[in-house]
């Protein structure tokens, strides 16, 4: 069998740096639709994140140590953060940590059942409020330093695109960060941004990259939100 991405599972944890590579022996098989109608369908869900497998792995030893050092980096401060907001605030540790790094391992389920009561659960999925919030906050702080646009355009845009990776590269986060880029770039060349030129430009790019995120409801809600934005609000606002 050709592999593609496999999610393996161990019954003991082990953690090792990414990009090691590992040998595993145990029951591989191809994720699963639902079989019944209106079930999860794991299958759309983990193939949205280019994952087409699963392993219940038994036995597991390093083929190959090798490093992503800019991957182990990232995670290792993400890691790192997680554990600072933990113990600065033990009690709303699973909220902080799910808005500012992408760890939603931590929510409980009485909190994930308070999110989804109040129709906020989008506060704890790193999206365009977070990229433009930091990304903005960035670019305007190194132009008050004297940076020049062009300088601080790049830089802002360089360190969302690392935010980005860190917080596990999730559908909305990547066109966020598309839109930012064209933000940015649209700033440092003097020229204009449209909001539905830039979502339109990304839309393309995560489709040509992964054409099934076209059926993932992540990407569905995260677009549908910036039409609401660009379509709807303004026809909304001259009624």
């Amino acid at each position: 069998i050709s592999l593609e991405r496999t999610i393996v599972y161990m019954q003991e944890e082990c953690s090792l740096p990414l990009g090691t590579w590992v040998r595993v022996k145990g029951k591989f098989q191809e994720i699963e639709g639902p079989r019944n109608p209106g079930e999860f369908d794991s299958r759309l869900y983990y193939r949205a994140k280019k994952i087409y497998y699963r392993m219940k792995g038994q036995e597991l030893s390093v083929y190959k140590e090798d490093t992503w050092h800019l991957r182990e980096g990232l995670r290792q401060i993400r890691e790192s953060l997680v554990h600072s907001v933990q113990e600065a605030a033990p009690n709303q540790a699973g909220i902080l940590c799910a808005m500012t790094a992408g760890e939603k391992s931590l929510l409980g389920q009485e909190e994930k059942n308070l999110l989804a009561a109040g129709a906020v659960s989008h506060m704890v999925s790193i999206s365009g409020m977070h990229v433009s919030l930091l990304g903005m906050m960035v670019f305007y702080g190194l132009l008050r330093l004297g940076m020049g646009i062009l300088p601080s355009s790049g830089v802002s845009a360089g360190m969302m695109i690392l935010y980005g990776m860190m917080t596990g590269e999730s559908v909305s986060a990547m066109r966020a960060l598309g839109m930012f880029g064209l933000a940015m770039a649209a700033k440092a060349v003097g020229r204009s941004y449209d909001l539905l030129s830039a979502l339109s430009l990304s839309v393309i790019i995560l489709l040509l990259d992964n054409p099934v995120c076209l059926y993932y409801s992540g990407f569905l809600l995260s677009c549908g939100c910036i039409c609401g934005v660009g379509l709807v609000l303004p026809r909304l606002e001259e009624m």
